[in-house]
């Protein structure tokens, strides 16, 4: 019985037709049409809408300024590049140079406020009477010091988080959005920006031919402009890694080099790769794109260099303001009721 039951299901499965056929069954015809969702649409759909007011306006200025000075693309793109730089994030890059420099300025008082805070709390009526532990002592001076920096930071504007937070908000949709536009000229759009039609000029010679380029929609023949991306931004990141361990005293930087700063060291490995996949990806990225990236990265190493010329991070001994610590600093009951409550 059960072979019989196996043997019709068999035959009723051949004789049925497919369902993506164009056969009519009983009168109704059967879609030919997979029914798949949307769903990888989306992200698409949503830069659609976003172009018309961010990113068709920045073509469009590429556009007029190329019309009105009549410059070629392969001279035009690094031009803009540096000008929209030097009038969009470059300000806040000096804000934000600015505000590193009160903190490194600040260091020495925290420095200096730490072992004060502990010898507080070492000689307080609670360590006295065995309330409070040697490593009681530290956590609850270490808190102290946070509160402080905080507070510090605070009174004086610079804040870490703006230091964090405000370049990469202004810069990294400055870079994205330039990326786009000029990927949808070269007409290697991702498919969510259909505002924006290929630039014929990118394939004239007169207008797109340079150095060993025949013109900016095909890719580095010789893959030189990408290894050119790859080296200035690993020279970026060696440098910013140099600078963050300069930062500190010598004896700190000696710390992080021995010791290896388990943050500083794994924020140093990721850009590293971060430099590889971006390199990587520019040897597939047409010539008027890499010519962008290049300029950008370029323009990058060279503020850094002028930040550390004209704005140097100065650092104070944090034994000249021992003196002044003391008179910053809160009483010691006034530590002491406020540490052992927390």
């Amino acid at each position: 019985m059960y072979h019989r039951l196996r043997t019709a299901s068999y035959a009723l499965r051949q004789s049925a037709p497919l369902r993506g056929s164009n056969r009519h069954t009983n009168g109704l015809a059967i879609s030919t049409r997979r029914g798949f969702h949307a769903t990888g649409a989306k992200p698409m759909a949503l830069l659609d809408t976003i172009a018309p007011w961010t990113l068709v306006p920045l073509h469009d200025a590429l556009q007029a300024v190329h019309m009105g000075t009549g410059l070629p693309w392969y001279a035009l793109i690094p031009l803009a590049t540096v000008a929209m730089r030097t009038v969009v994030t470059l300000p806040v890059a000096i804000a934000n140079r600015v505000r590193t420099r009160k903190q490194v300025a600040l260091a020495p008082v925290l420095s200096a406020a730490g072992p004060v805070l502990r010898a507080r709390l070492a000689a307080s009526e609670a360590a006295r009477e065995g309330r409070l532990t040697t490593e009681q002592v530290t956590v609850l001076a270490q808190k102290e010091a946070r509160r402080r920096r905080v507070e510090l930071f605070r009174r004086h504007g610079c804040q870490v988080w703006k230091s964090v937070v405000l370049l990469p908000l202004v810069q990294m949709p400055v870079w994205v959005g330039t990326s786009l536009v000029v990927r949808a000229m070269c007409g290697w759009s991702a498919g969510g920006v259909t505002a924006i039609g290929v630039e014929p000029g990118f394939s004239v010679p007169t207008e797109a031919a340079f150095a060993w380029y025949p013109d900016l929609v095909t890719a580095d023949p010789y893959g030189l402009l990408p290894l050119i991306i790859g080296a200035v931004s690993l020279a970026n990141v060696e440098w910013n890694t140099n600078n963050l361990l300069n930062r500190s005293g010598s004896a700190s930087r000696r710390s992080l080099q021995s010791q290896g700063g388990p943050v500083q060291r794994v924020v140093a490995n990721l850009s590293r790769v971060g430099v590889l996949f971006f390199m990587t990806a520019a040897f597939q990225a047409p010539a008027a794109l890499g010519l962008y990236w290049a300029s950008s990265a370029s323009f990058s190493f060279l503020q850094n260099v002028a930040f550390d010329r004209f704005l140097p991070l100065h650092r104070v001994d944090p034994r000249s303001v021992m003196a002044t610590t003391g008179s910053a600093l809160p009483k010691p009951n006034r530590i002491e009721t406020r540490v052992i409550r927390a």
